[in-house]
């Protein structure tokens, strides 16, 4: 009988209960933006001692790759998306998912890497058939044709740091690429999300204590990887059985 129990309730961590005002402008010193000079001093010393990791958003892809709403767009128009949040990918996955099975969009997906990468190489190096996966067309096109032209393409920049470890939430191979041309010998393993990739083959398997190293670093792919299509996380029921077992 309550006449408040349809209002919505905001949990939130700032004890004042602002979003904007002192209290959470403060936070934003720790970022550097009222004190740059102290933030890049510790970041700097953080690469020198190694003990930086780089988290790779799917906004690194610079002009090679779609960004996921390009892709969502696309599939919206394309399968005649009925909601209004076309951007969203992993609705729009989710969409697909339901209509066309789980494994459907993780094949769209790669289609529509391998369309859009070809469709941007230069006539001279497109591959004259179609590669099973976004890794073999890079590697057939190869990695000093996608980024010699540009020193600061940010994979090459993040493989000069000479670190050991690197986190992707993406499922290109470009970091292993940008590392490999360094003539180090990058590791690829997969986070190990759902039963189904148990069996898959490991790095930790071959040594118990194994640790990466700057000379042979490993990238990480936190939400799956484009040769093991199962282990890509792109639908909502992907990012939710995700958490809940990542946990």
């Amino acid at each position: 009988g309550r006449p408040d129990a349809a209002v919505p309730v905001l949990f939130m961590r700032l004890k004042s209960g602002q979003l904007w005002g002192d209290e959470a402008d403060a936070r934003g010193e720790i970022l550097g933006t009222r004190n740059p000079r102290i933030f890049w001093t510790g970041l700097l010393r953080n690469i020198e001692d190694g003990a930086c990791l780089p988290i790779l958003g799917p906004r690194v892809h610079g002009r090679w790759l779609p960004t996921p709403d390009e892709v969502a767009r696309q599939w919206a128009a394309e399968h005649e998306y009925p909601f209004s949040d076309k951007d969203n990918l992993a609705r729009v996955a989710q969409y697909l998912a339901s209509s066309q099975g789980e494994d459907f969009p993780r094949r769209e997906w790669q289609r529509a890497l391998i369309a859009e990468l070809t469709a941007r190489l230069p006539e001279d190096l497109r591959p004259g058939g179609r590669p099973r996966t976004l890794t073999a067309l890079v590697e057939s096109v190869g990695w000093q044709n996608l980024a010699g032209g540009d020193p600061n393409e940010v994979h090459r920049v993040l493989a000069d740091l000479n670190l050991p470890l690197y986190l992707t939430t993406n499922g290109d191979n470009f970091m292993q690429q940008a590392l490999a041309a360094q003539g180090k010998q990058p590791v690829r393993e997969l986070c190990r999300w759902h039963t189904d990739m148990d069996e898959l083959p490991s790095r930790f398997d071959d040594a118990a204590e194994y640790r990466p190293t700057p000379e042979a670093p490993m990238v990480y792919h936190l939400l799956g990887a484009d040769n093991e299509l199962g282990s890509l996380v792109l639908a909502e029921d992907h990012y939710l059985d995700f958490l809940i077992k990542i946990s």
